[in-house]
């Protein structure tokens, strides 16, 4: 694998503190939806390889970001987050490089935060 950075977004939780029939991530926040703007601030800071780790309303997610360039991973059973990231050690097995892990439901993260971390 080519990469030099990966991202990996955490975005399977149940969201059941929300008490919303919406994905947490997909909620709104000034017109673009939570895990919008993680991407887009991960974009923003030269990572061009995401993969997104999905398990509750998985179709729901991956329909609303479809044309994303993300790669998807399912998490079936939700175990907490070290198994969350576990689940991507597949696609990342021939991978050398930074990993930078992020919440799917932290819409005020900036590029330069990110850009920090490497």
């Amino acid at each position: 694998m080519a990469k030099k950075i990966v991202a990996i977004i955490l975005a399977a939780g149940k969201s059941t503190r929300m008490k919303s029939n919406i994905p947490k991530v997909l909620l709104d926040v000034c017109g673009k939806p939570v895990l919008g703007w993680v991407v887009d601030s991960i974009k923003n800071a030269s990572i061009s390889y995401i993969i997104t780790v999905i398990g509750n309303n998985k179709e729901t997610i991956r329909k609303e970001f479809n044309a994303s360039g993300i790669e998807w991973i399912e998490q079936k059973k939700q175990l907490g987050t070290g198994h969350a990231v576990k689940m991507a050690k597949s696609i990342l097995k021939n991978f050398y490089g930074m990993i930078i892990v992020l919440q799917g439901d932290v819409p005020l993260i900036k590029s330069e935060t990110i850009k920090k971390t490497y």
